[in-house]
């Protein structure tokens, strides 16, 4: 026999799984974006003090892509848009250690233009998405599949 009691367990376990599910994929979207920041960064500068062109870049994502075999999401078109997307937002994200500092007006505008600050999106039933939502602003729009 189920008492009442067994259910609220069952709602209390189901809970913290959900949640827990949702940190981890927050964190994880946290740190891809990171990533991407960081990247656009590398080239950005490059290009800058190098001279770097699209060719040099092309170049960068094939041996990148012989360097780690099966590496998606990192073709010259990806890399092309995590340069735009440094340039784009580099006042308003600072890189202090390894954490990701988001100003308040950055948050204000993202919760104004309707853009999560988690890409990661739930659907009504809390289950998480494989679809990271894309971030856009006028220079820059990018969608990624997990």
């Amino acid at each position: 026999m189920i008492t009442t009691n067994y259910i609220e367990t069952i709602k209390q376990i189901k809970s913290e799984i959900l949640q827990s599910r949702l940190l981890i994929a927050k964190m994880a979207n946290k740190e891809l974006l990171l990533l991407y920041f960081k990247i656009g960064k590398m080239i950005s500068e490059k290009s800058t003090k190098e001279k770097w062109g699209s060719k040099i870049i092309q170049k960068l994502a094939k041996d990148l892509q012989n360097e780690l075999n099966g590496l998606r999401g990192f073709s010259y078109g990806s890399l092309r848009k995590m340069k735009l997307f440094h340039e784009e937002w580099n006042t308003s994200i600072n890189l202090s250690n390894t954490n990701i500092i988001i100003s308040q007006s950055l948050t204000d505008q993202f919760k104004t233009n309707n853009i999560p600050i988690s890409p990661l999106s739930t659907n009504k039933s809390n289950k998480v998405s494989n679809t990271i939502c894309s971030l856009s602003t006028d220079k820059f729009t990018a969608h990624y599949q997990i």
